[in-house]
């Protein structure tokens, strides 16, 4: 996997968390204290107890100011086929929809975030990109396939 590639994992990654993380992880904390967390902050935004568009704007934040930012307007604007200006923000409101939604599972979250396994990362990164695609345009909802909606 080519270090580009391990960046816009860990960036997204890293969105995805922010999204749905209002304090960010300690350092040291174990694994499963990371799975609890991110599995808490899921339920929240499913609940409400965490607005859709604070964590909207949280995701947003966290991936404008990393160092591939520009990257990711790039990827995101011709995956979403939204302007750069606005794909980050596109790709965040997706983000959290499909997590209301169910679509989006933090155990996906984790193993983009966690794994050591290329293949599983993979994998996790496909499911995320495929949330954002459908949950993106409302349009595209009705015609994703089962378990992405």
């Amino acid at each position: 996997m080519s270090l580009f590639a391990v960046r816009v994992l860990r960036c997204l990654a890293v969105a995805v968390l922010v999204a749905l993380l209002p304090h960010s992880l300690p350092a040291q904390a174990d694994e499963d204290a990371q799975a609890q967390k991110l599995k808490s902050a899921f339920e929240a935004v499913v609940d409400g107890t965490l607005n859709k568009e604070t964590a909207s704007e949280e995701c947003l934040l966290g991936l404008s100011t990393t160092e591939v930012a520009a990257s990711l307007r790039q990827v995101t604007a011709g995956f979403l086929e939204e302007s750069q200006s606005t794909s980050l923000e596109v790709f965040c409101n997706a983000l959290v929809e499909a997590a209301i939604a169910g679509s989006l599972k933090p155990q996906t979250v984790y193993e983009l975030m966690a794994s050591r396994d290329e293949r599983a990362q993979g994998l996790a990164l496909g499911r995320v990109l495929r949330a954002a695609y459908f949950f993106h345009d409302p349009a595209a909802k009705s015609i994703a396939p089962e378990g992405s909606r």
